[in-house]
């Protein structure tokens, strides 16, 4: 009950009931958890009536080991796959106007993907990622499908971080003067006769002056993967690993952060008739620790192609 149900089982070893998602997408060190556990005694020490002052202070053995999810990514491993990302992308808008903006695209494309689900909790499966056409702007808010199950999680309603929407906003202008240049070279038509998904990579690019063998392909998890390995080794849905891990170490209230990521056991969710938490509480909670994560890894709006 004071730390939510992936930190007890990490603390004791024992599964906690409900949600296992809760358990597979956290990493925490072991120095929160001494933390924990010293403060969960102190608790249970006071409640039992037992003076704390009887046990004195004791050096412990420093430990870094993160316990919980595989390959759990980190804080400086997002830091630098954005920073590098970010260089690529303005090393490439140098040369926007010869072959270099098809990977420009690509980069970009990652790039958007990234920093947006790093703040939405999105999973990197089916888009990957929020257009602006599908954000209820005026609720500030976001439906989102990105599972294939049909069970409880397969939609959402998730609010959105003002950054968020920015970058859905800074995509859809270089998404039009994207299609300007398709429609230039010929390929328009194939990017409507695959449903004109938003995002979409790049891929096979062989460019010889204004000659083009490119094929246009949806958004799927291998191809950001591809353009991310420069810098980025560990799976795509990592945002979500890290989400989970980051909020469970500031206390944020698991309630909370299974609405952002769909967690929730059957009941929980907070559009079940007897939840008692508001997709408003869920903000309030969620914003100021988005924006410290934005502000820890440097998230900011980058400038697509013109049209």
């Amino acid at each position: 009950a004071m730390f939510g149900s992936a930190c007890a089982t990490l603390m004791f070893n024992r599964p906690a009931p409900g949600s296992q998602a809760r358990l597979y997408y956290t990493s925490l060190s072991a120095e929160v958890l001494k933390q924990r556990y010293r403060q969960l005694v102190t608790q249970v020490l006071s409640d039992a009536g037992i003076e704390t002052e009887a046990f004195p202070e004791k050096e412990w053995i420093q430990q870094d080991t993160l316990l919980g999810c595989r390959q759990a990514p980190t804080l400086a491993n997002y830091s630098k796959l954005i920073e590098g990302l970010k260089n690529n992308i303005i090393a490439l808008g140098k040369h926007e106007f010869d072959s270099d903006w098809i990977r420009f695209h690509n980069r970009f494309t990652a790039y958007c993907v990234v920093t947006q689900g790093l703040l939405t909790g999105i999973r990197p499966t089916h888009n990957g990622f929020i257009p602006l056409a599908d954000m209820l702007l005026e609720a500030k808010v976001a439906v989102v499908r990105d599972k294939d199950s049909a069970d409880e999680y397969h939609t959402r309603t998730i609010p959105l971080h003002p950054i968020a929407v920015r970058i859905a906003q800074a995509y859809h202008e270089h998404m039009s003067a994207v299609l300007g240049r398709l429609h230039r070279i010929g390929l328009l038509h194939k990017w409507r006769a695959i449903g004109s998904p938003i995002p979409f990579f790049f891929t096979n690019a062989q460019n010889a002056d204004t000659n083009y063998n490119i094929a246009i392909m949806p958004f799927k998890p291998s191809l950001l993967s591809q353009e991310l390995s420069p810098y980025f080794d560990l799976p795509p849905n990592s945002n979500r690993k890290l989400l989970r891990s980051e909020f469970e170490k500031n206390a944020v209230p698991f309630a909370c952060i299974d609405a952002l990521l769909g967690h929730a056991n059957l009941g929980e969710t907070i559009w079940h008739p007897h939840a008692t938490l508001s997709l408003e509480d869920v903000r309030k909670t969620l914003l100021p620790e988005l924006d410290k994560l934005a502000s820890k890894l440097n998230i900011q709006v980058m400038p697509g192609l013109k049209a």
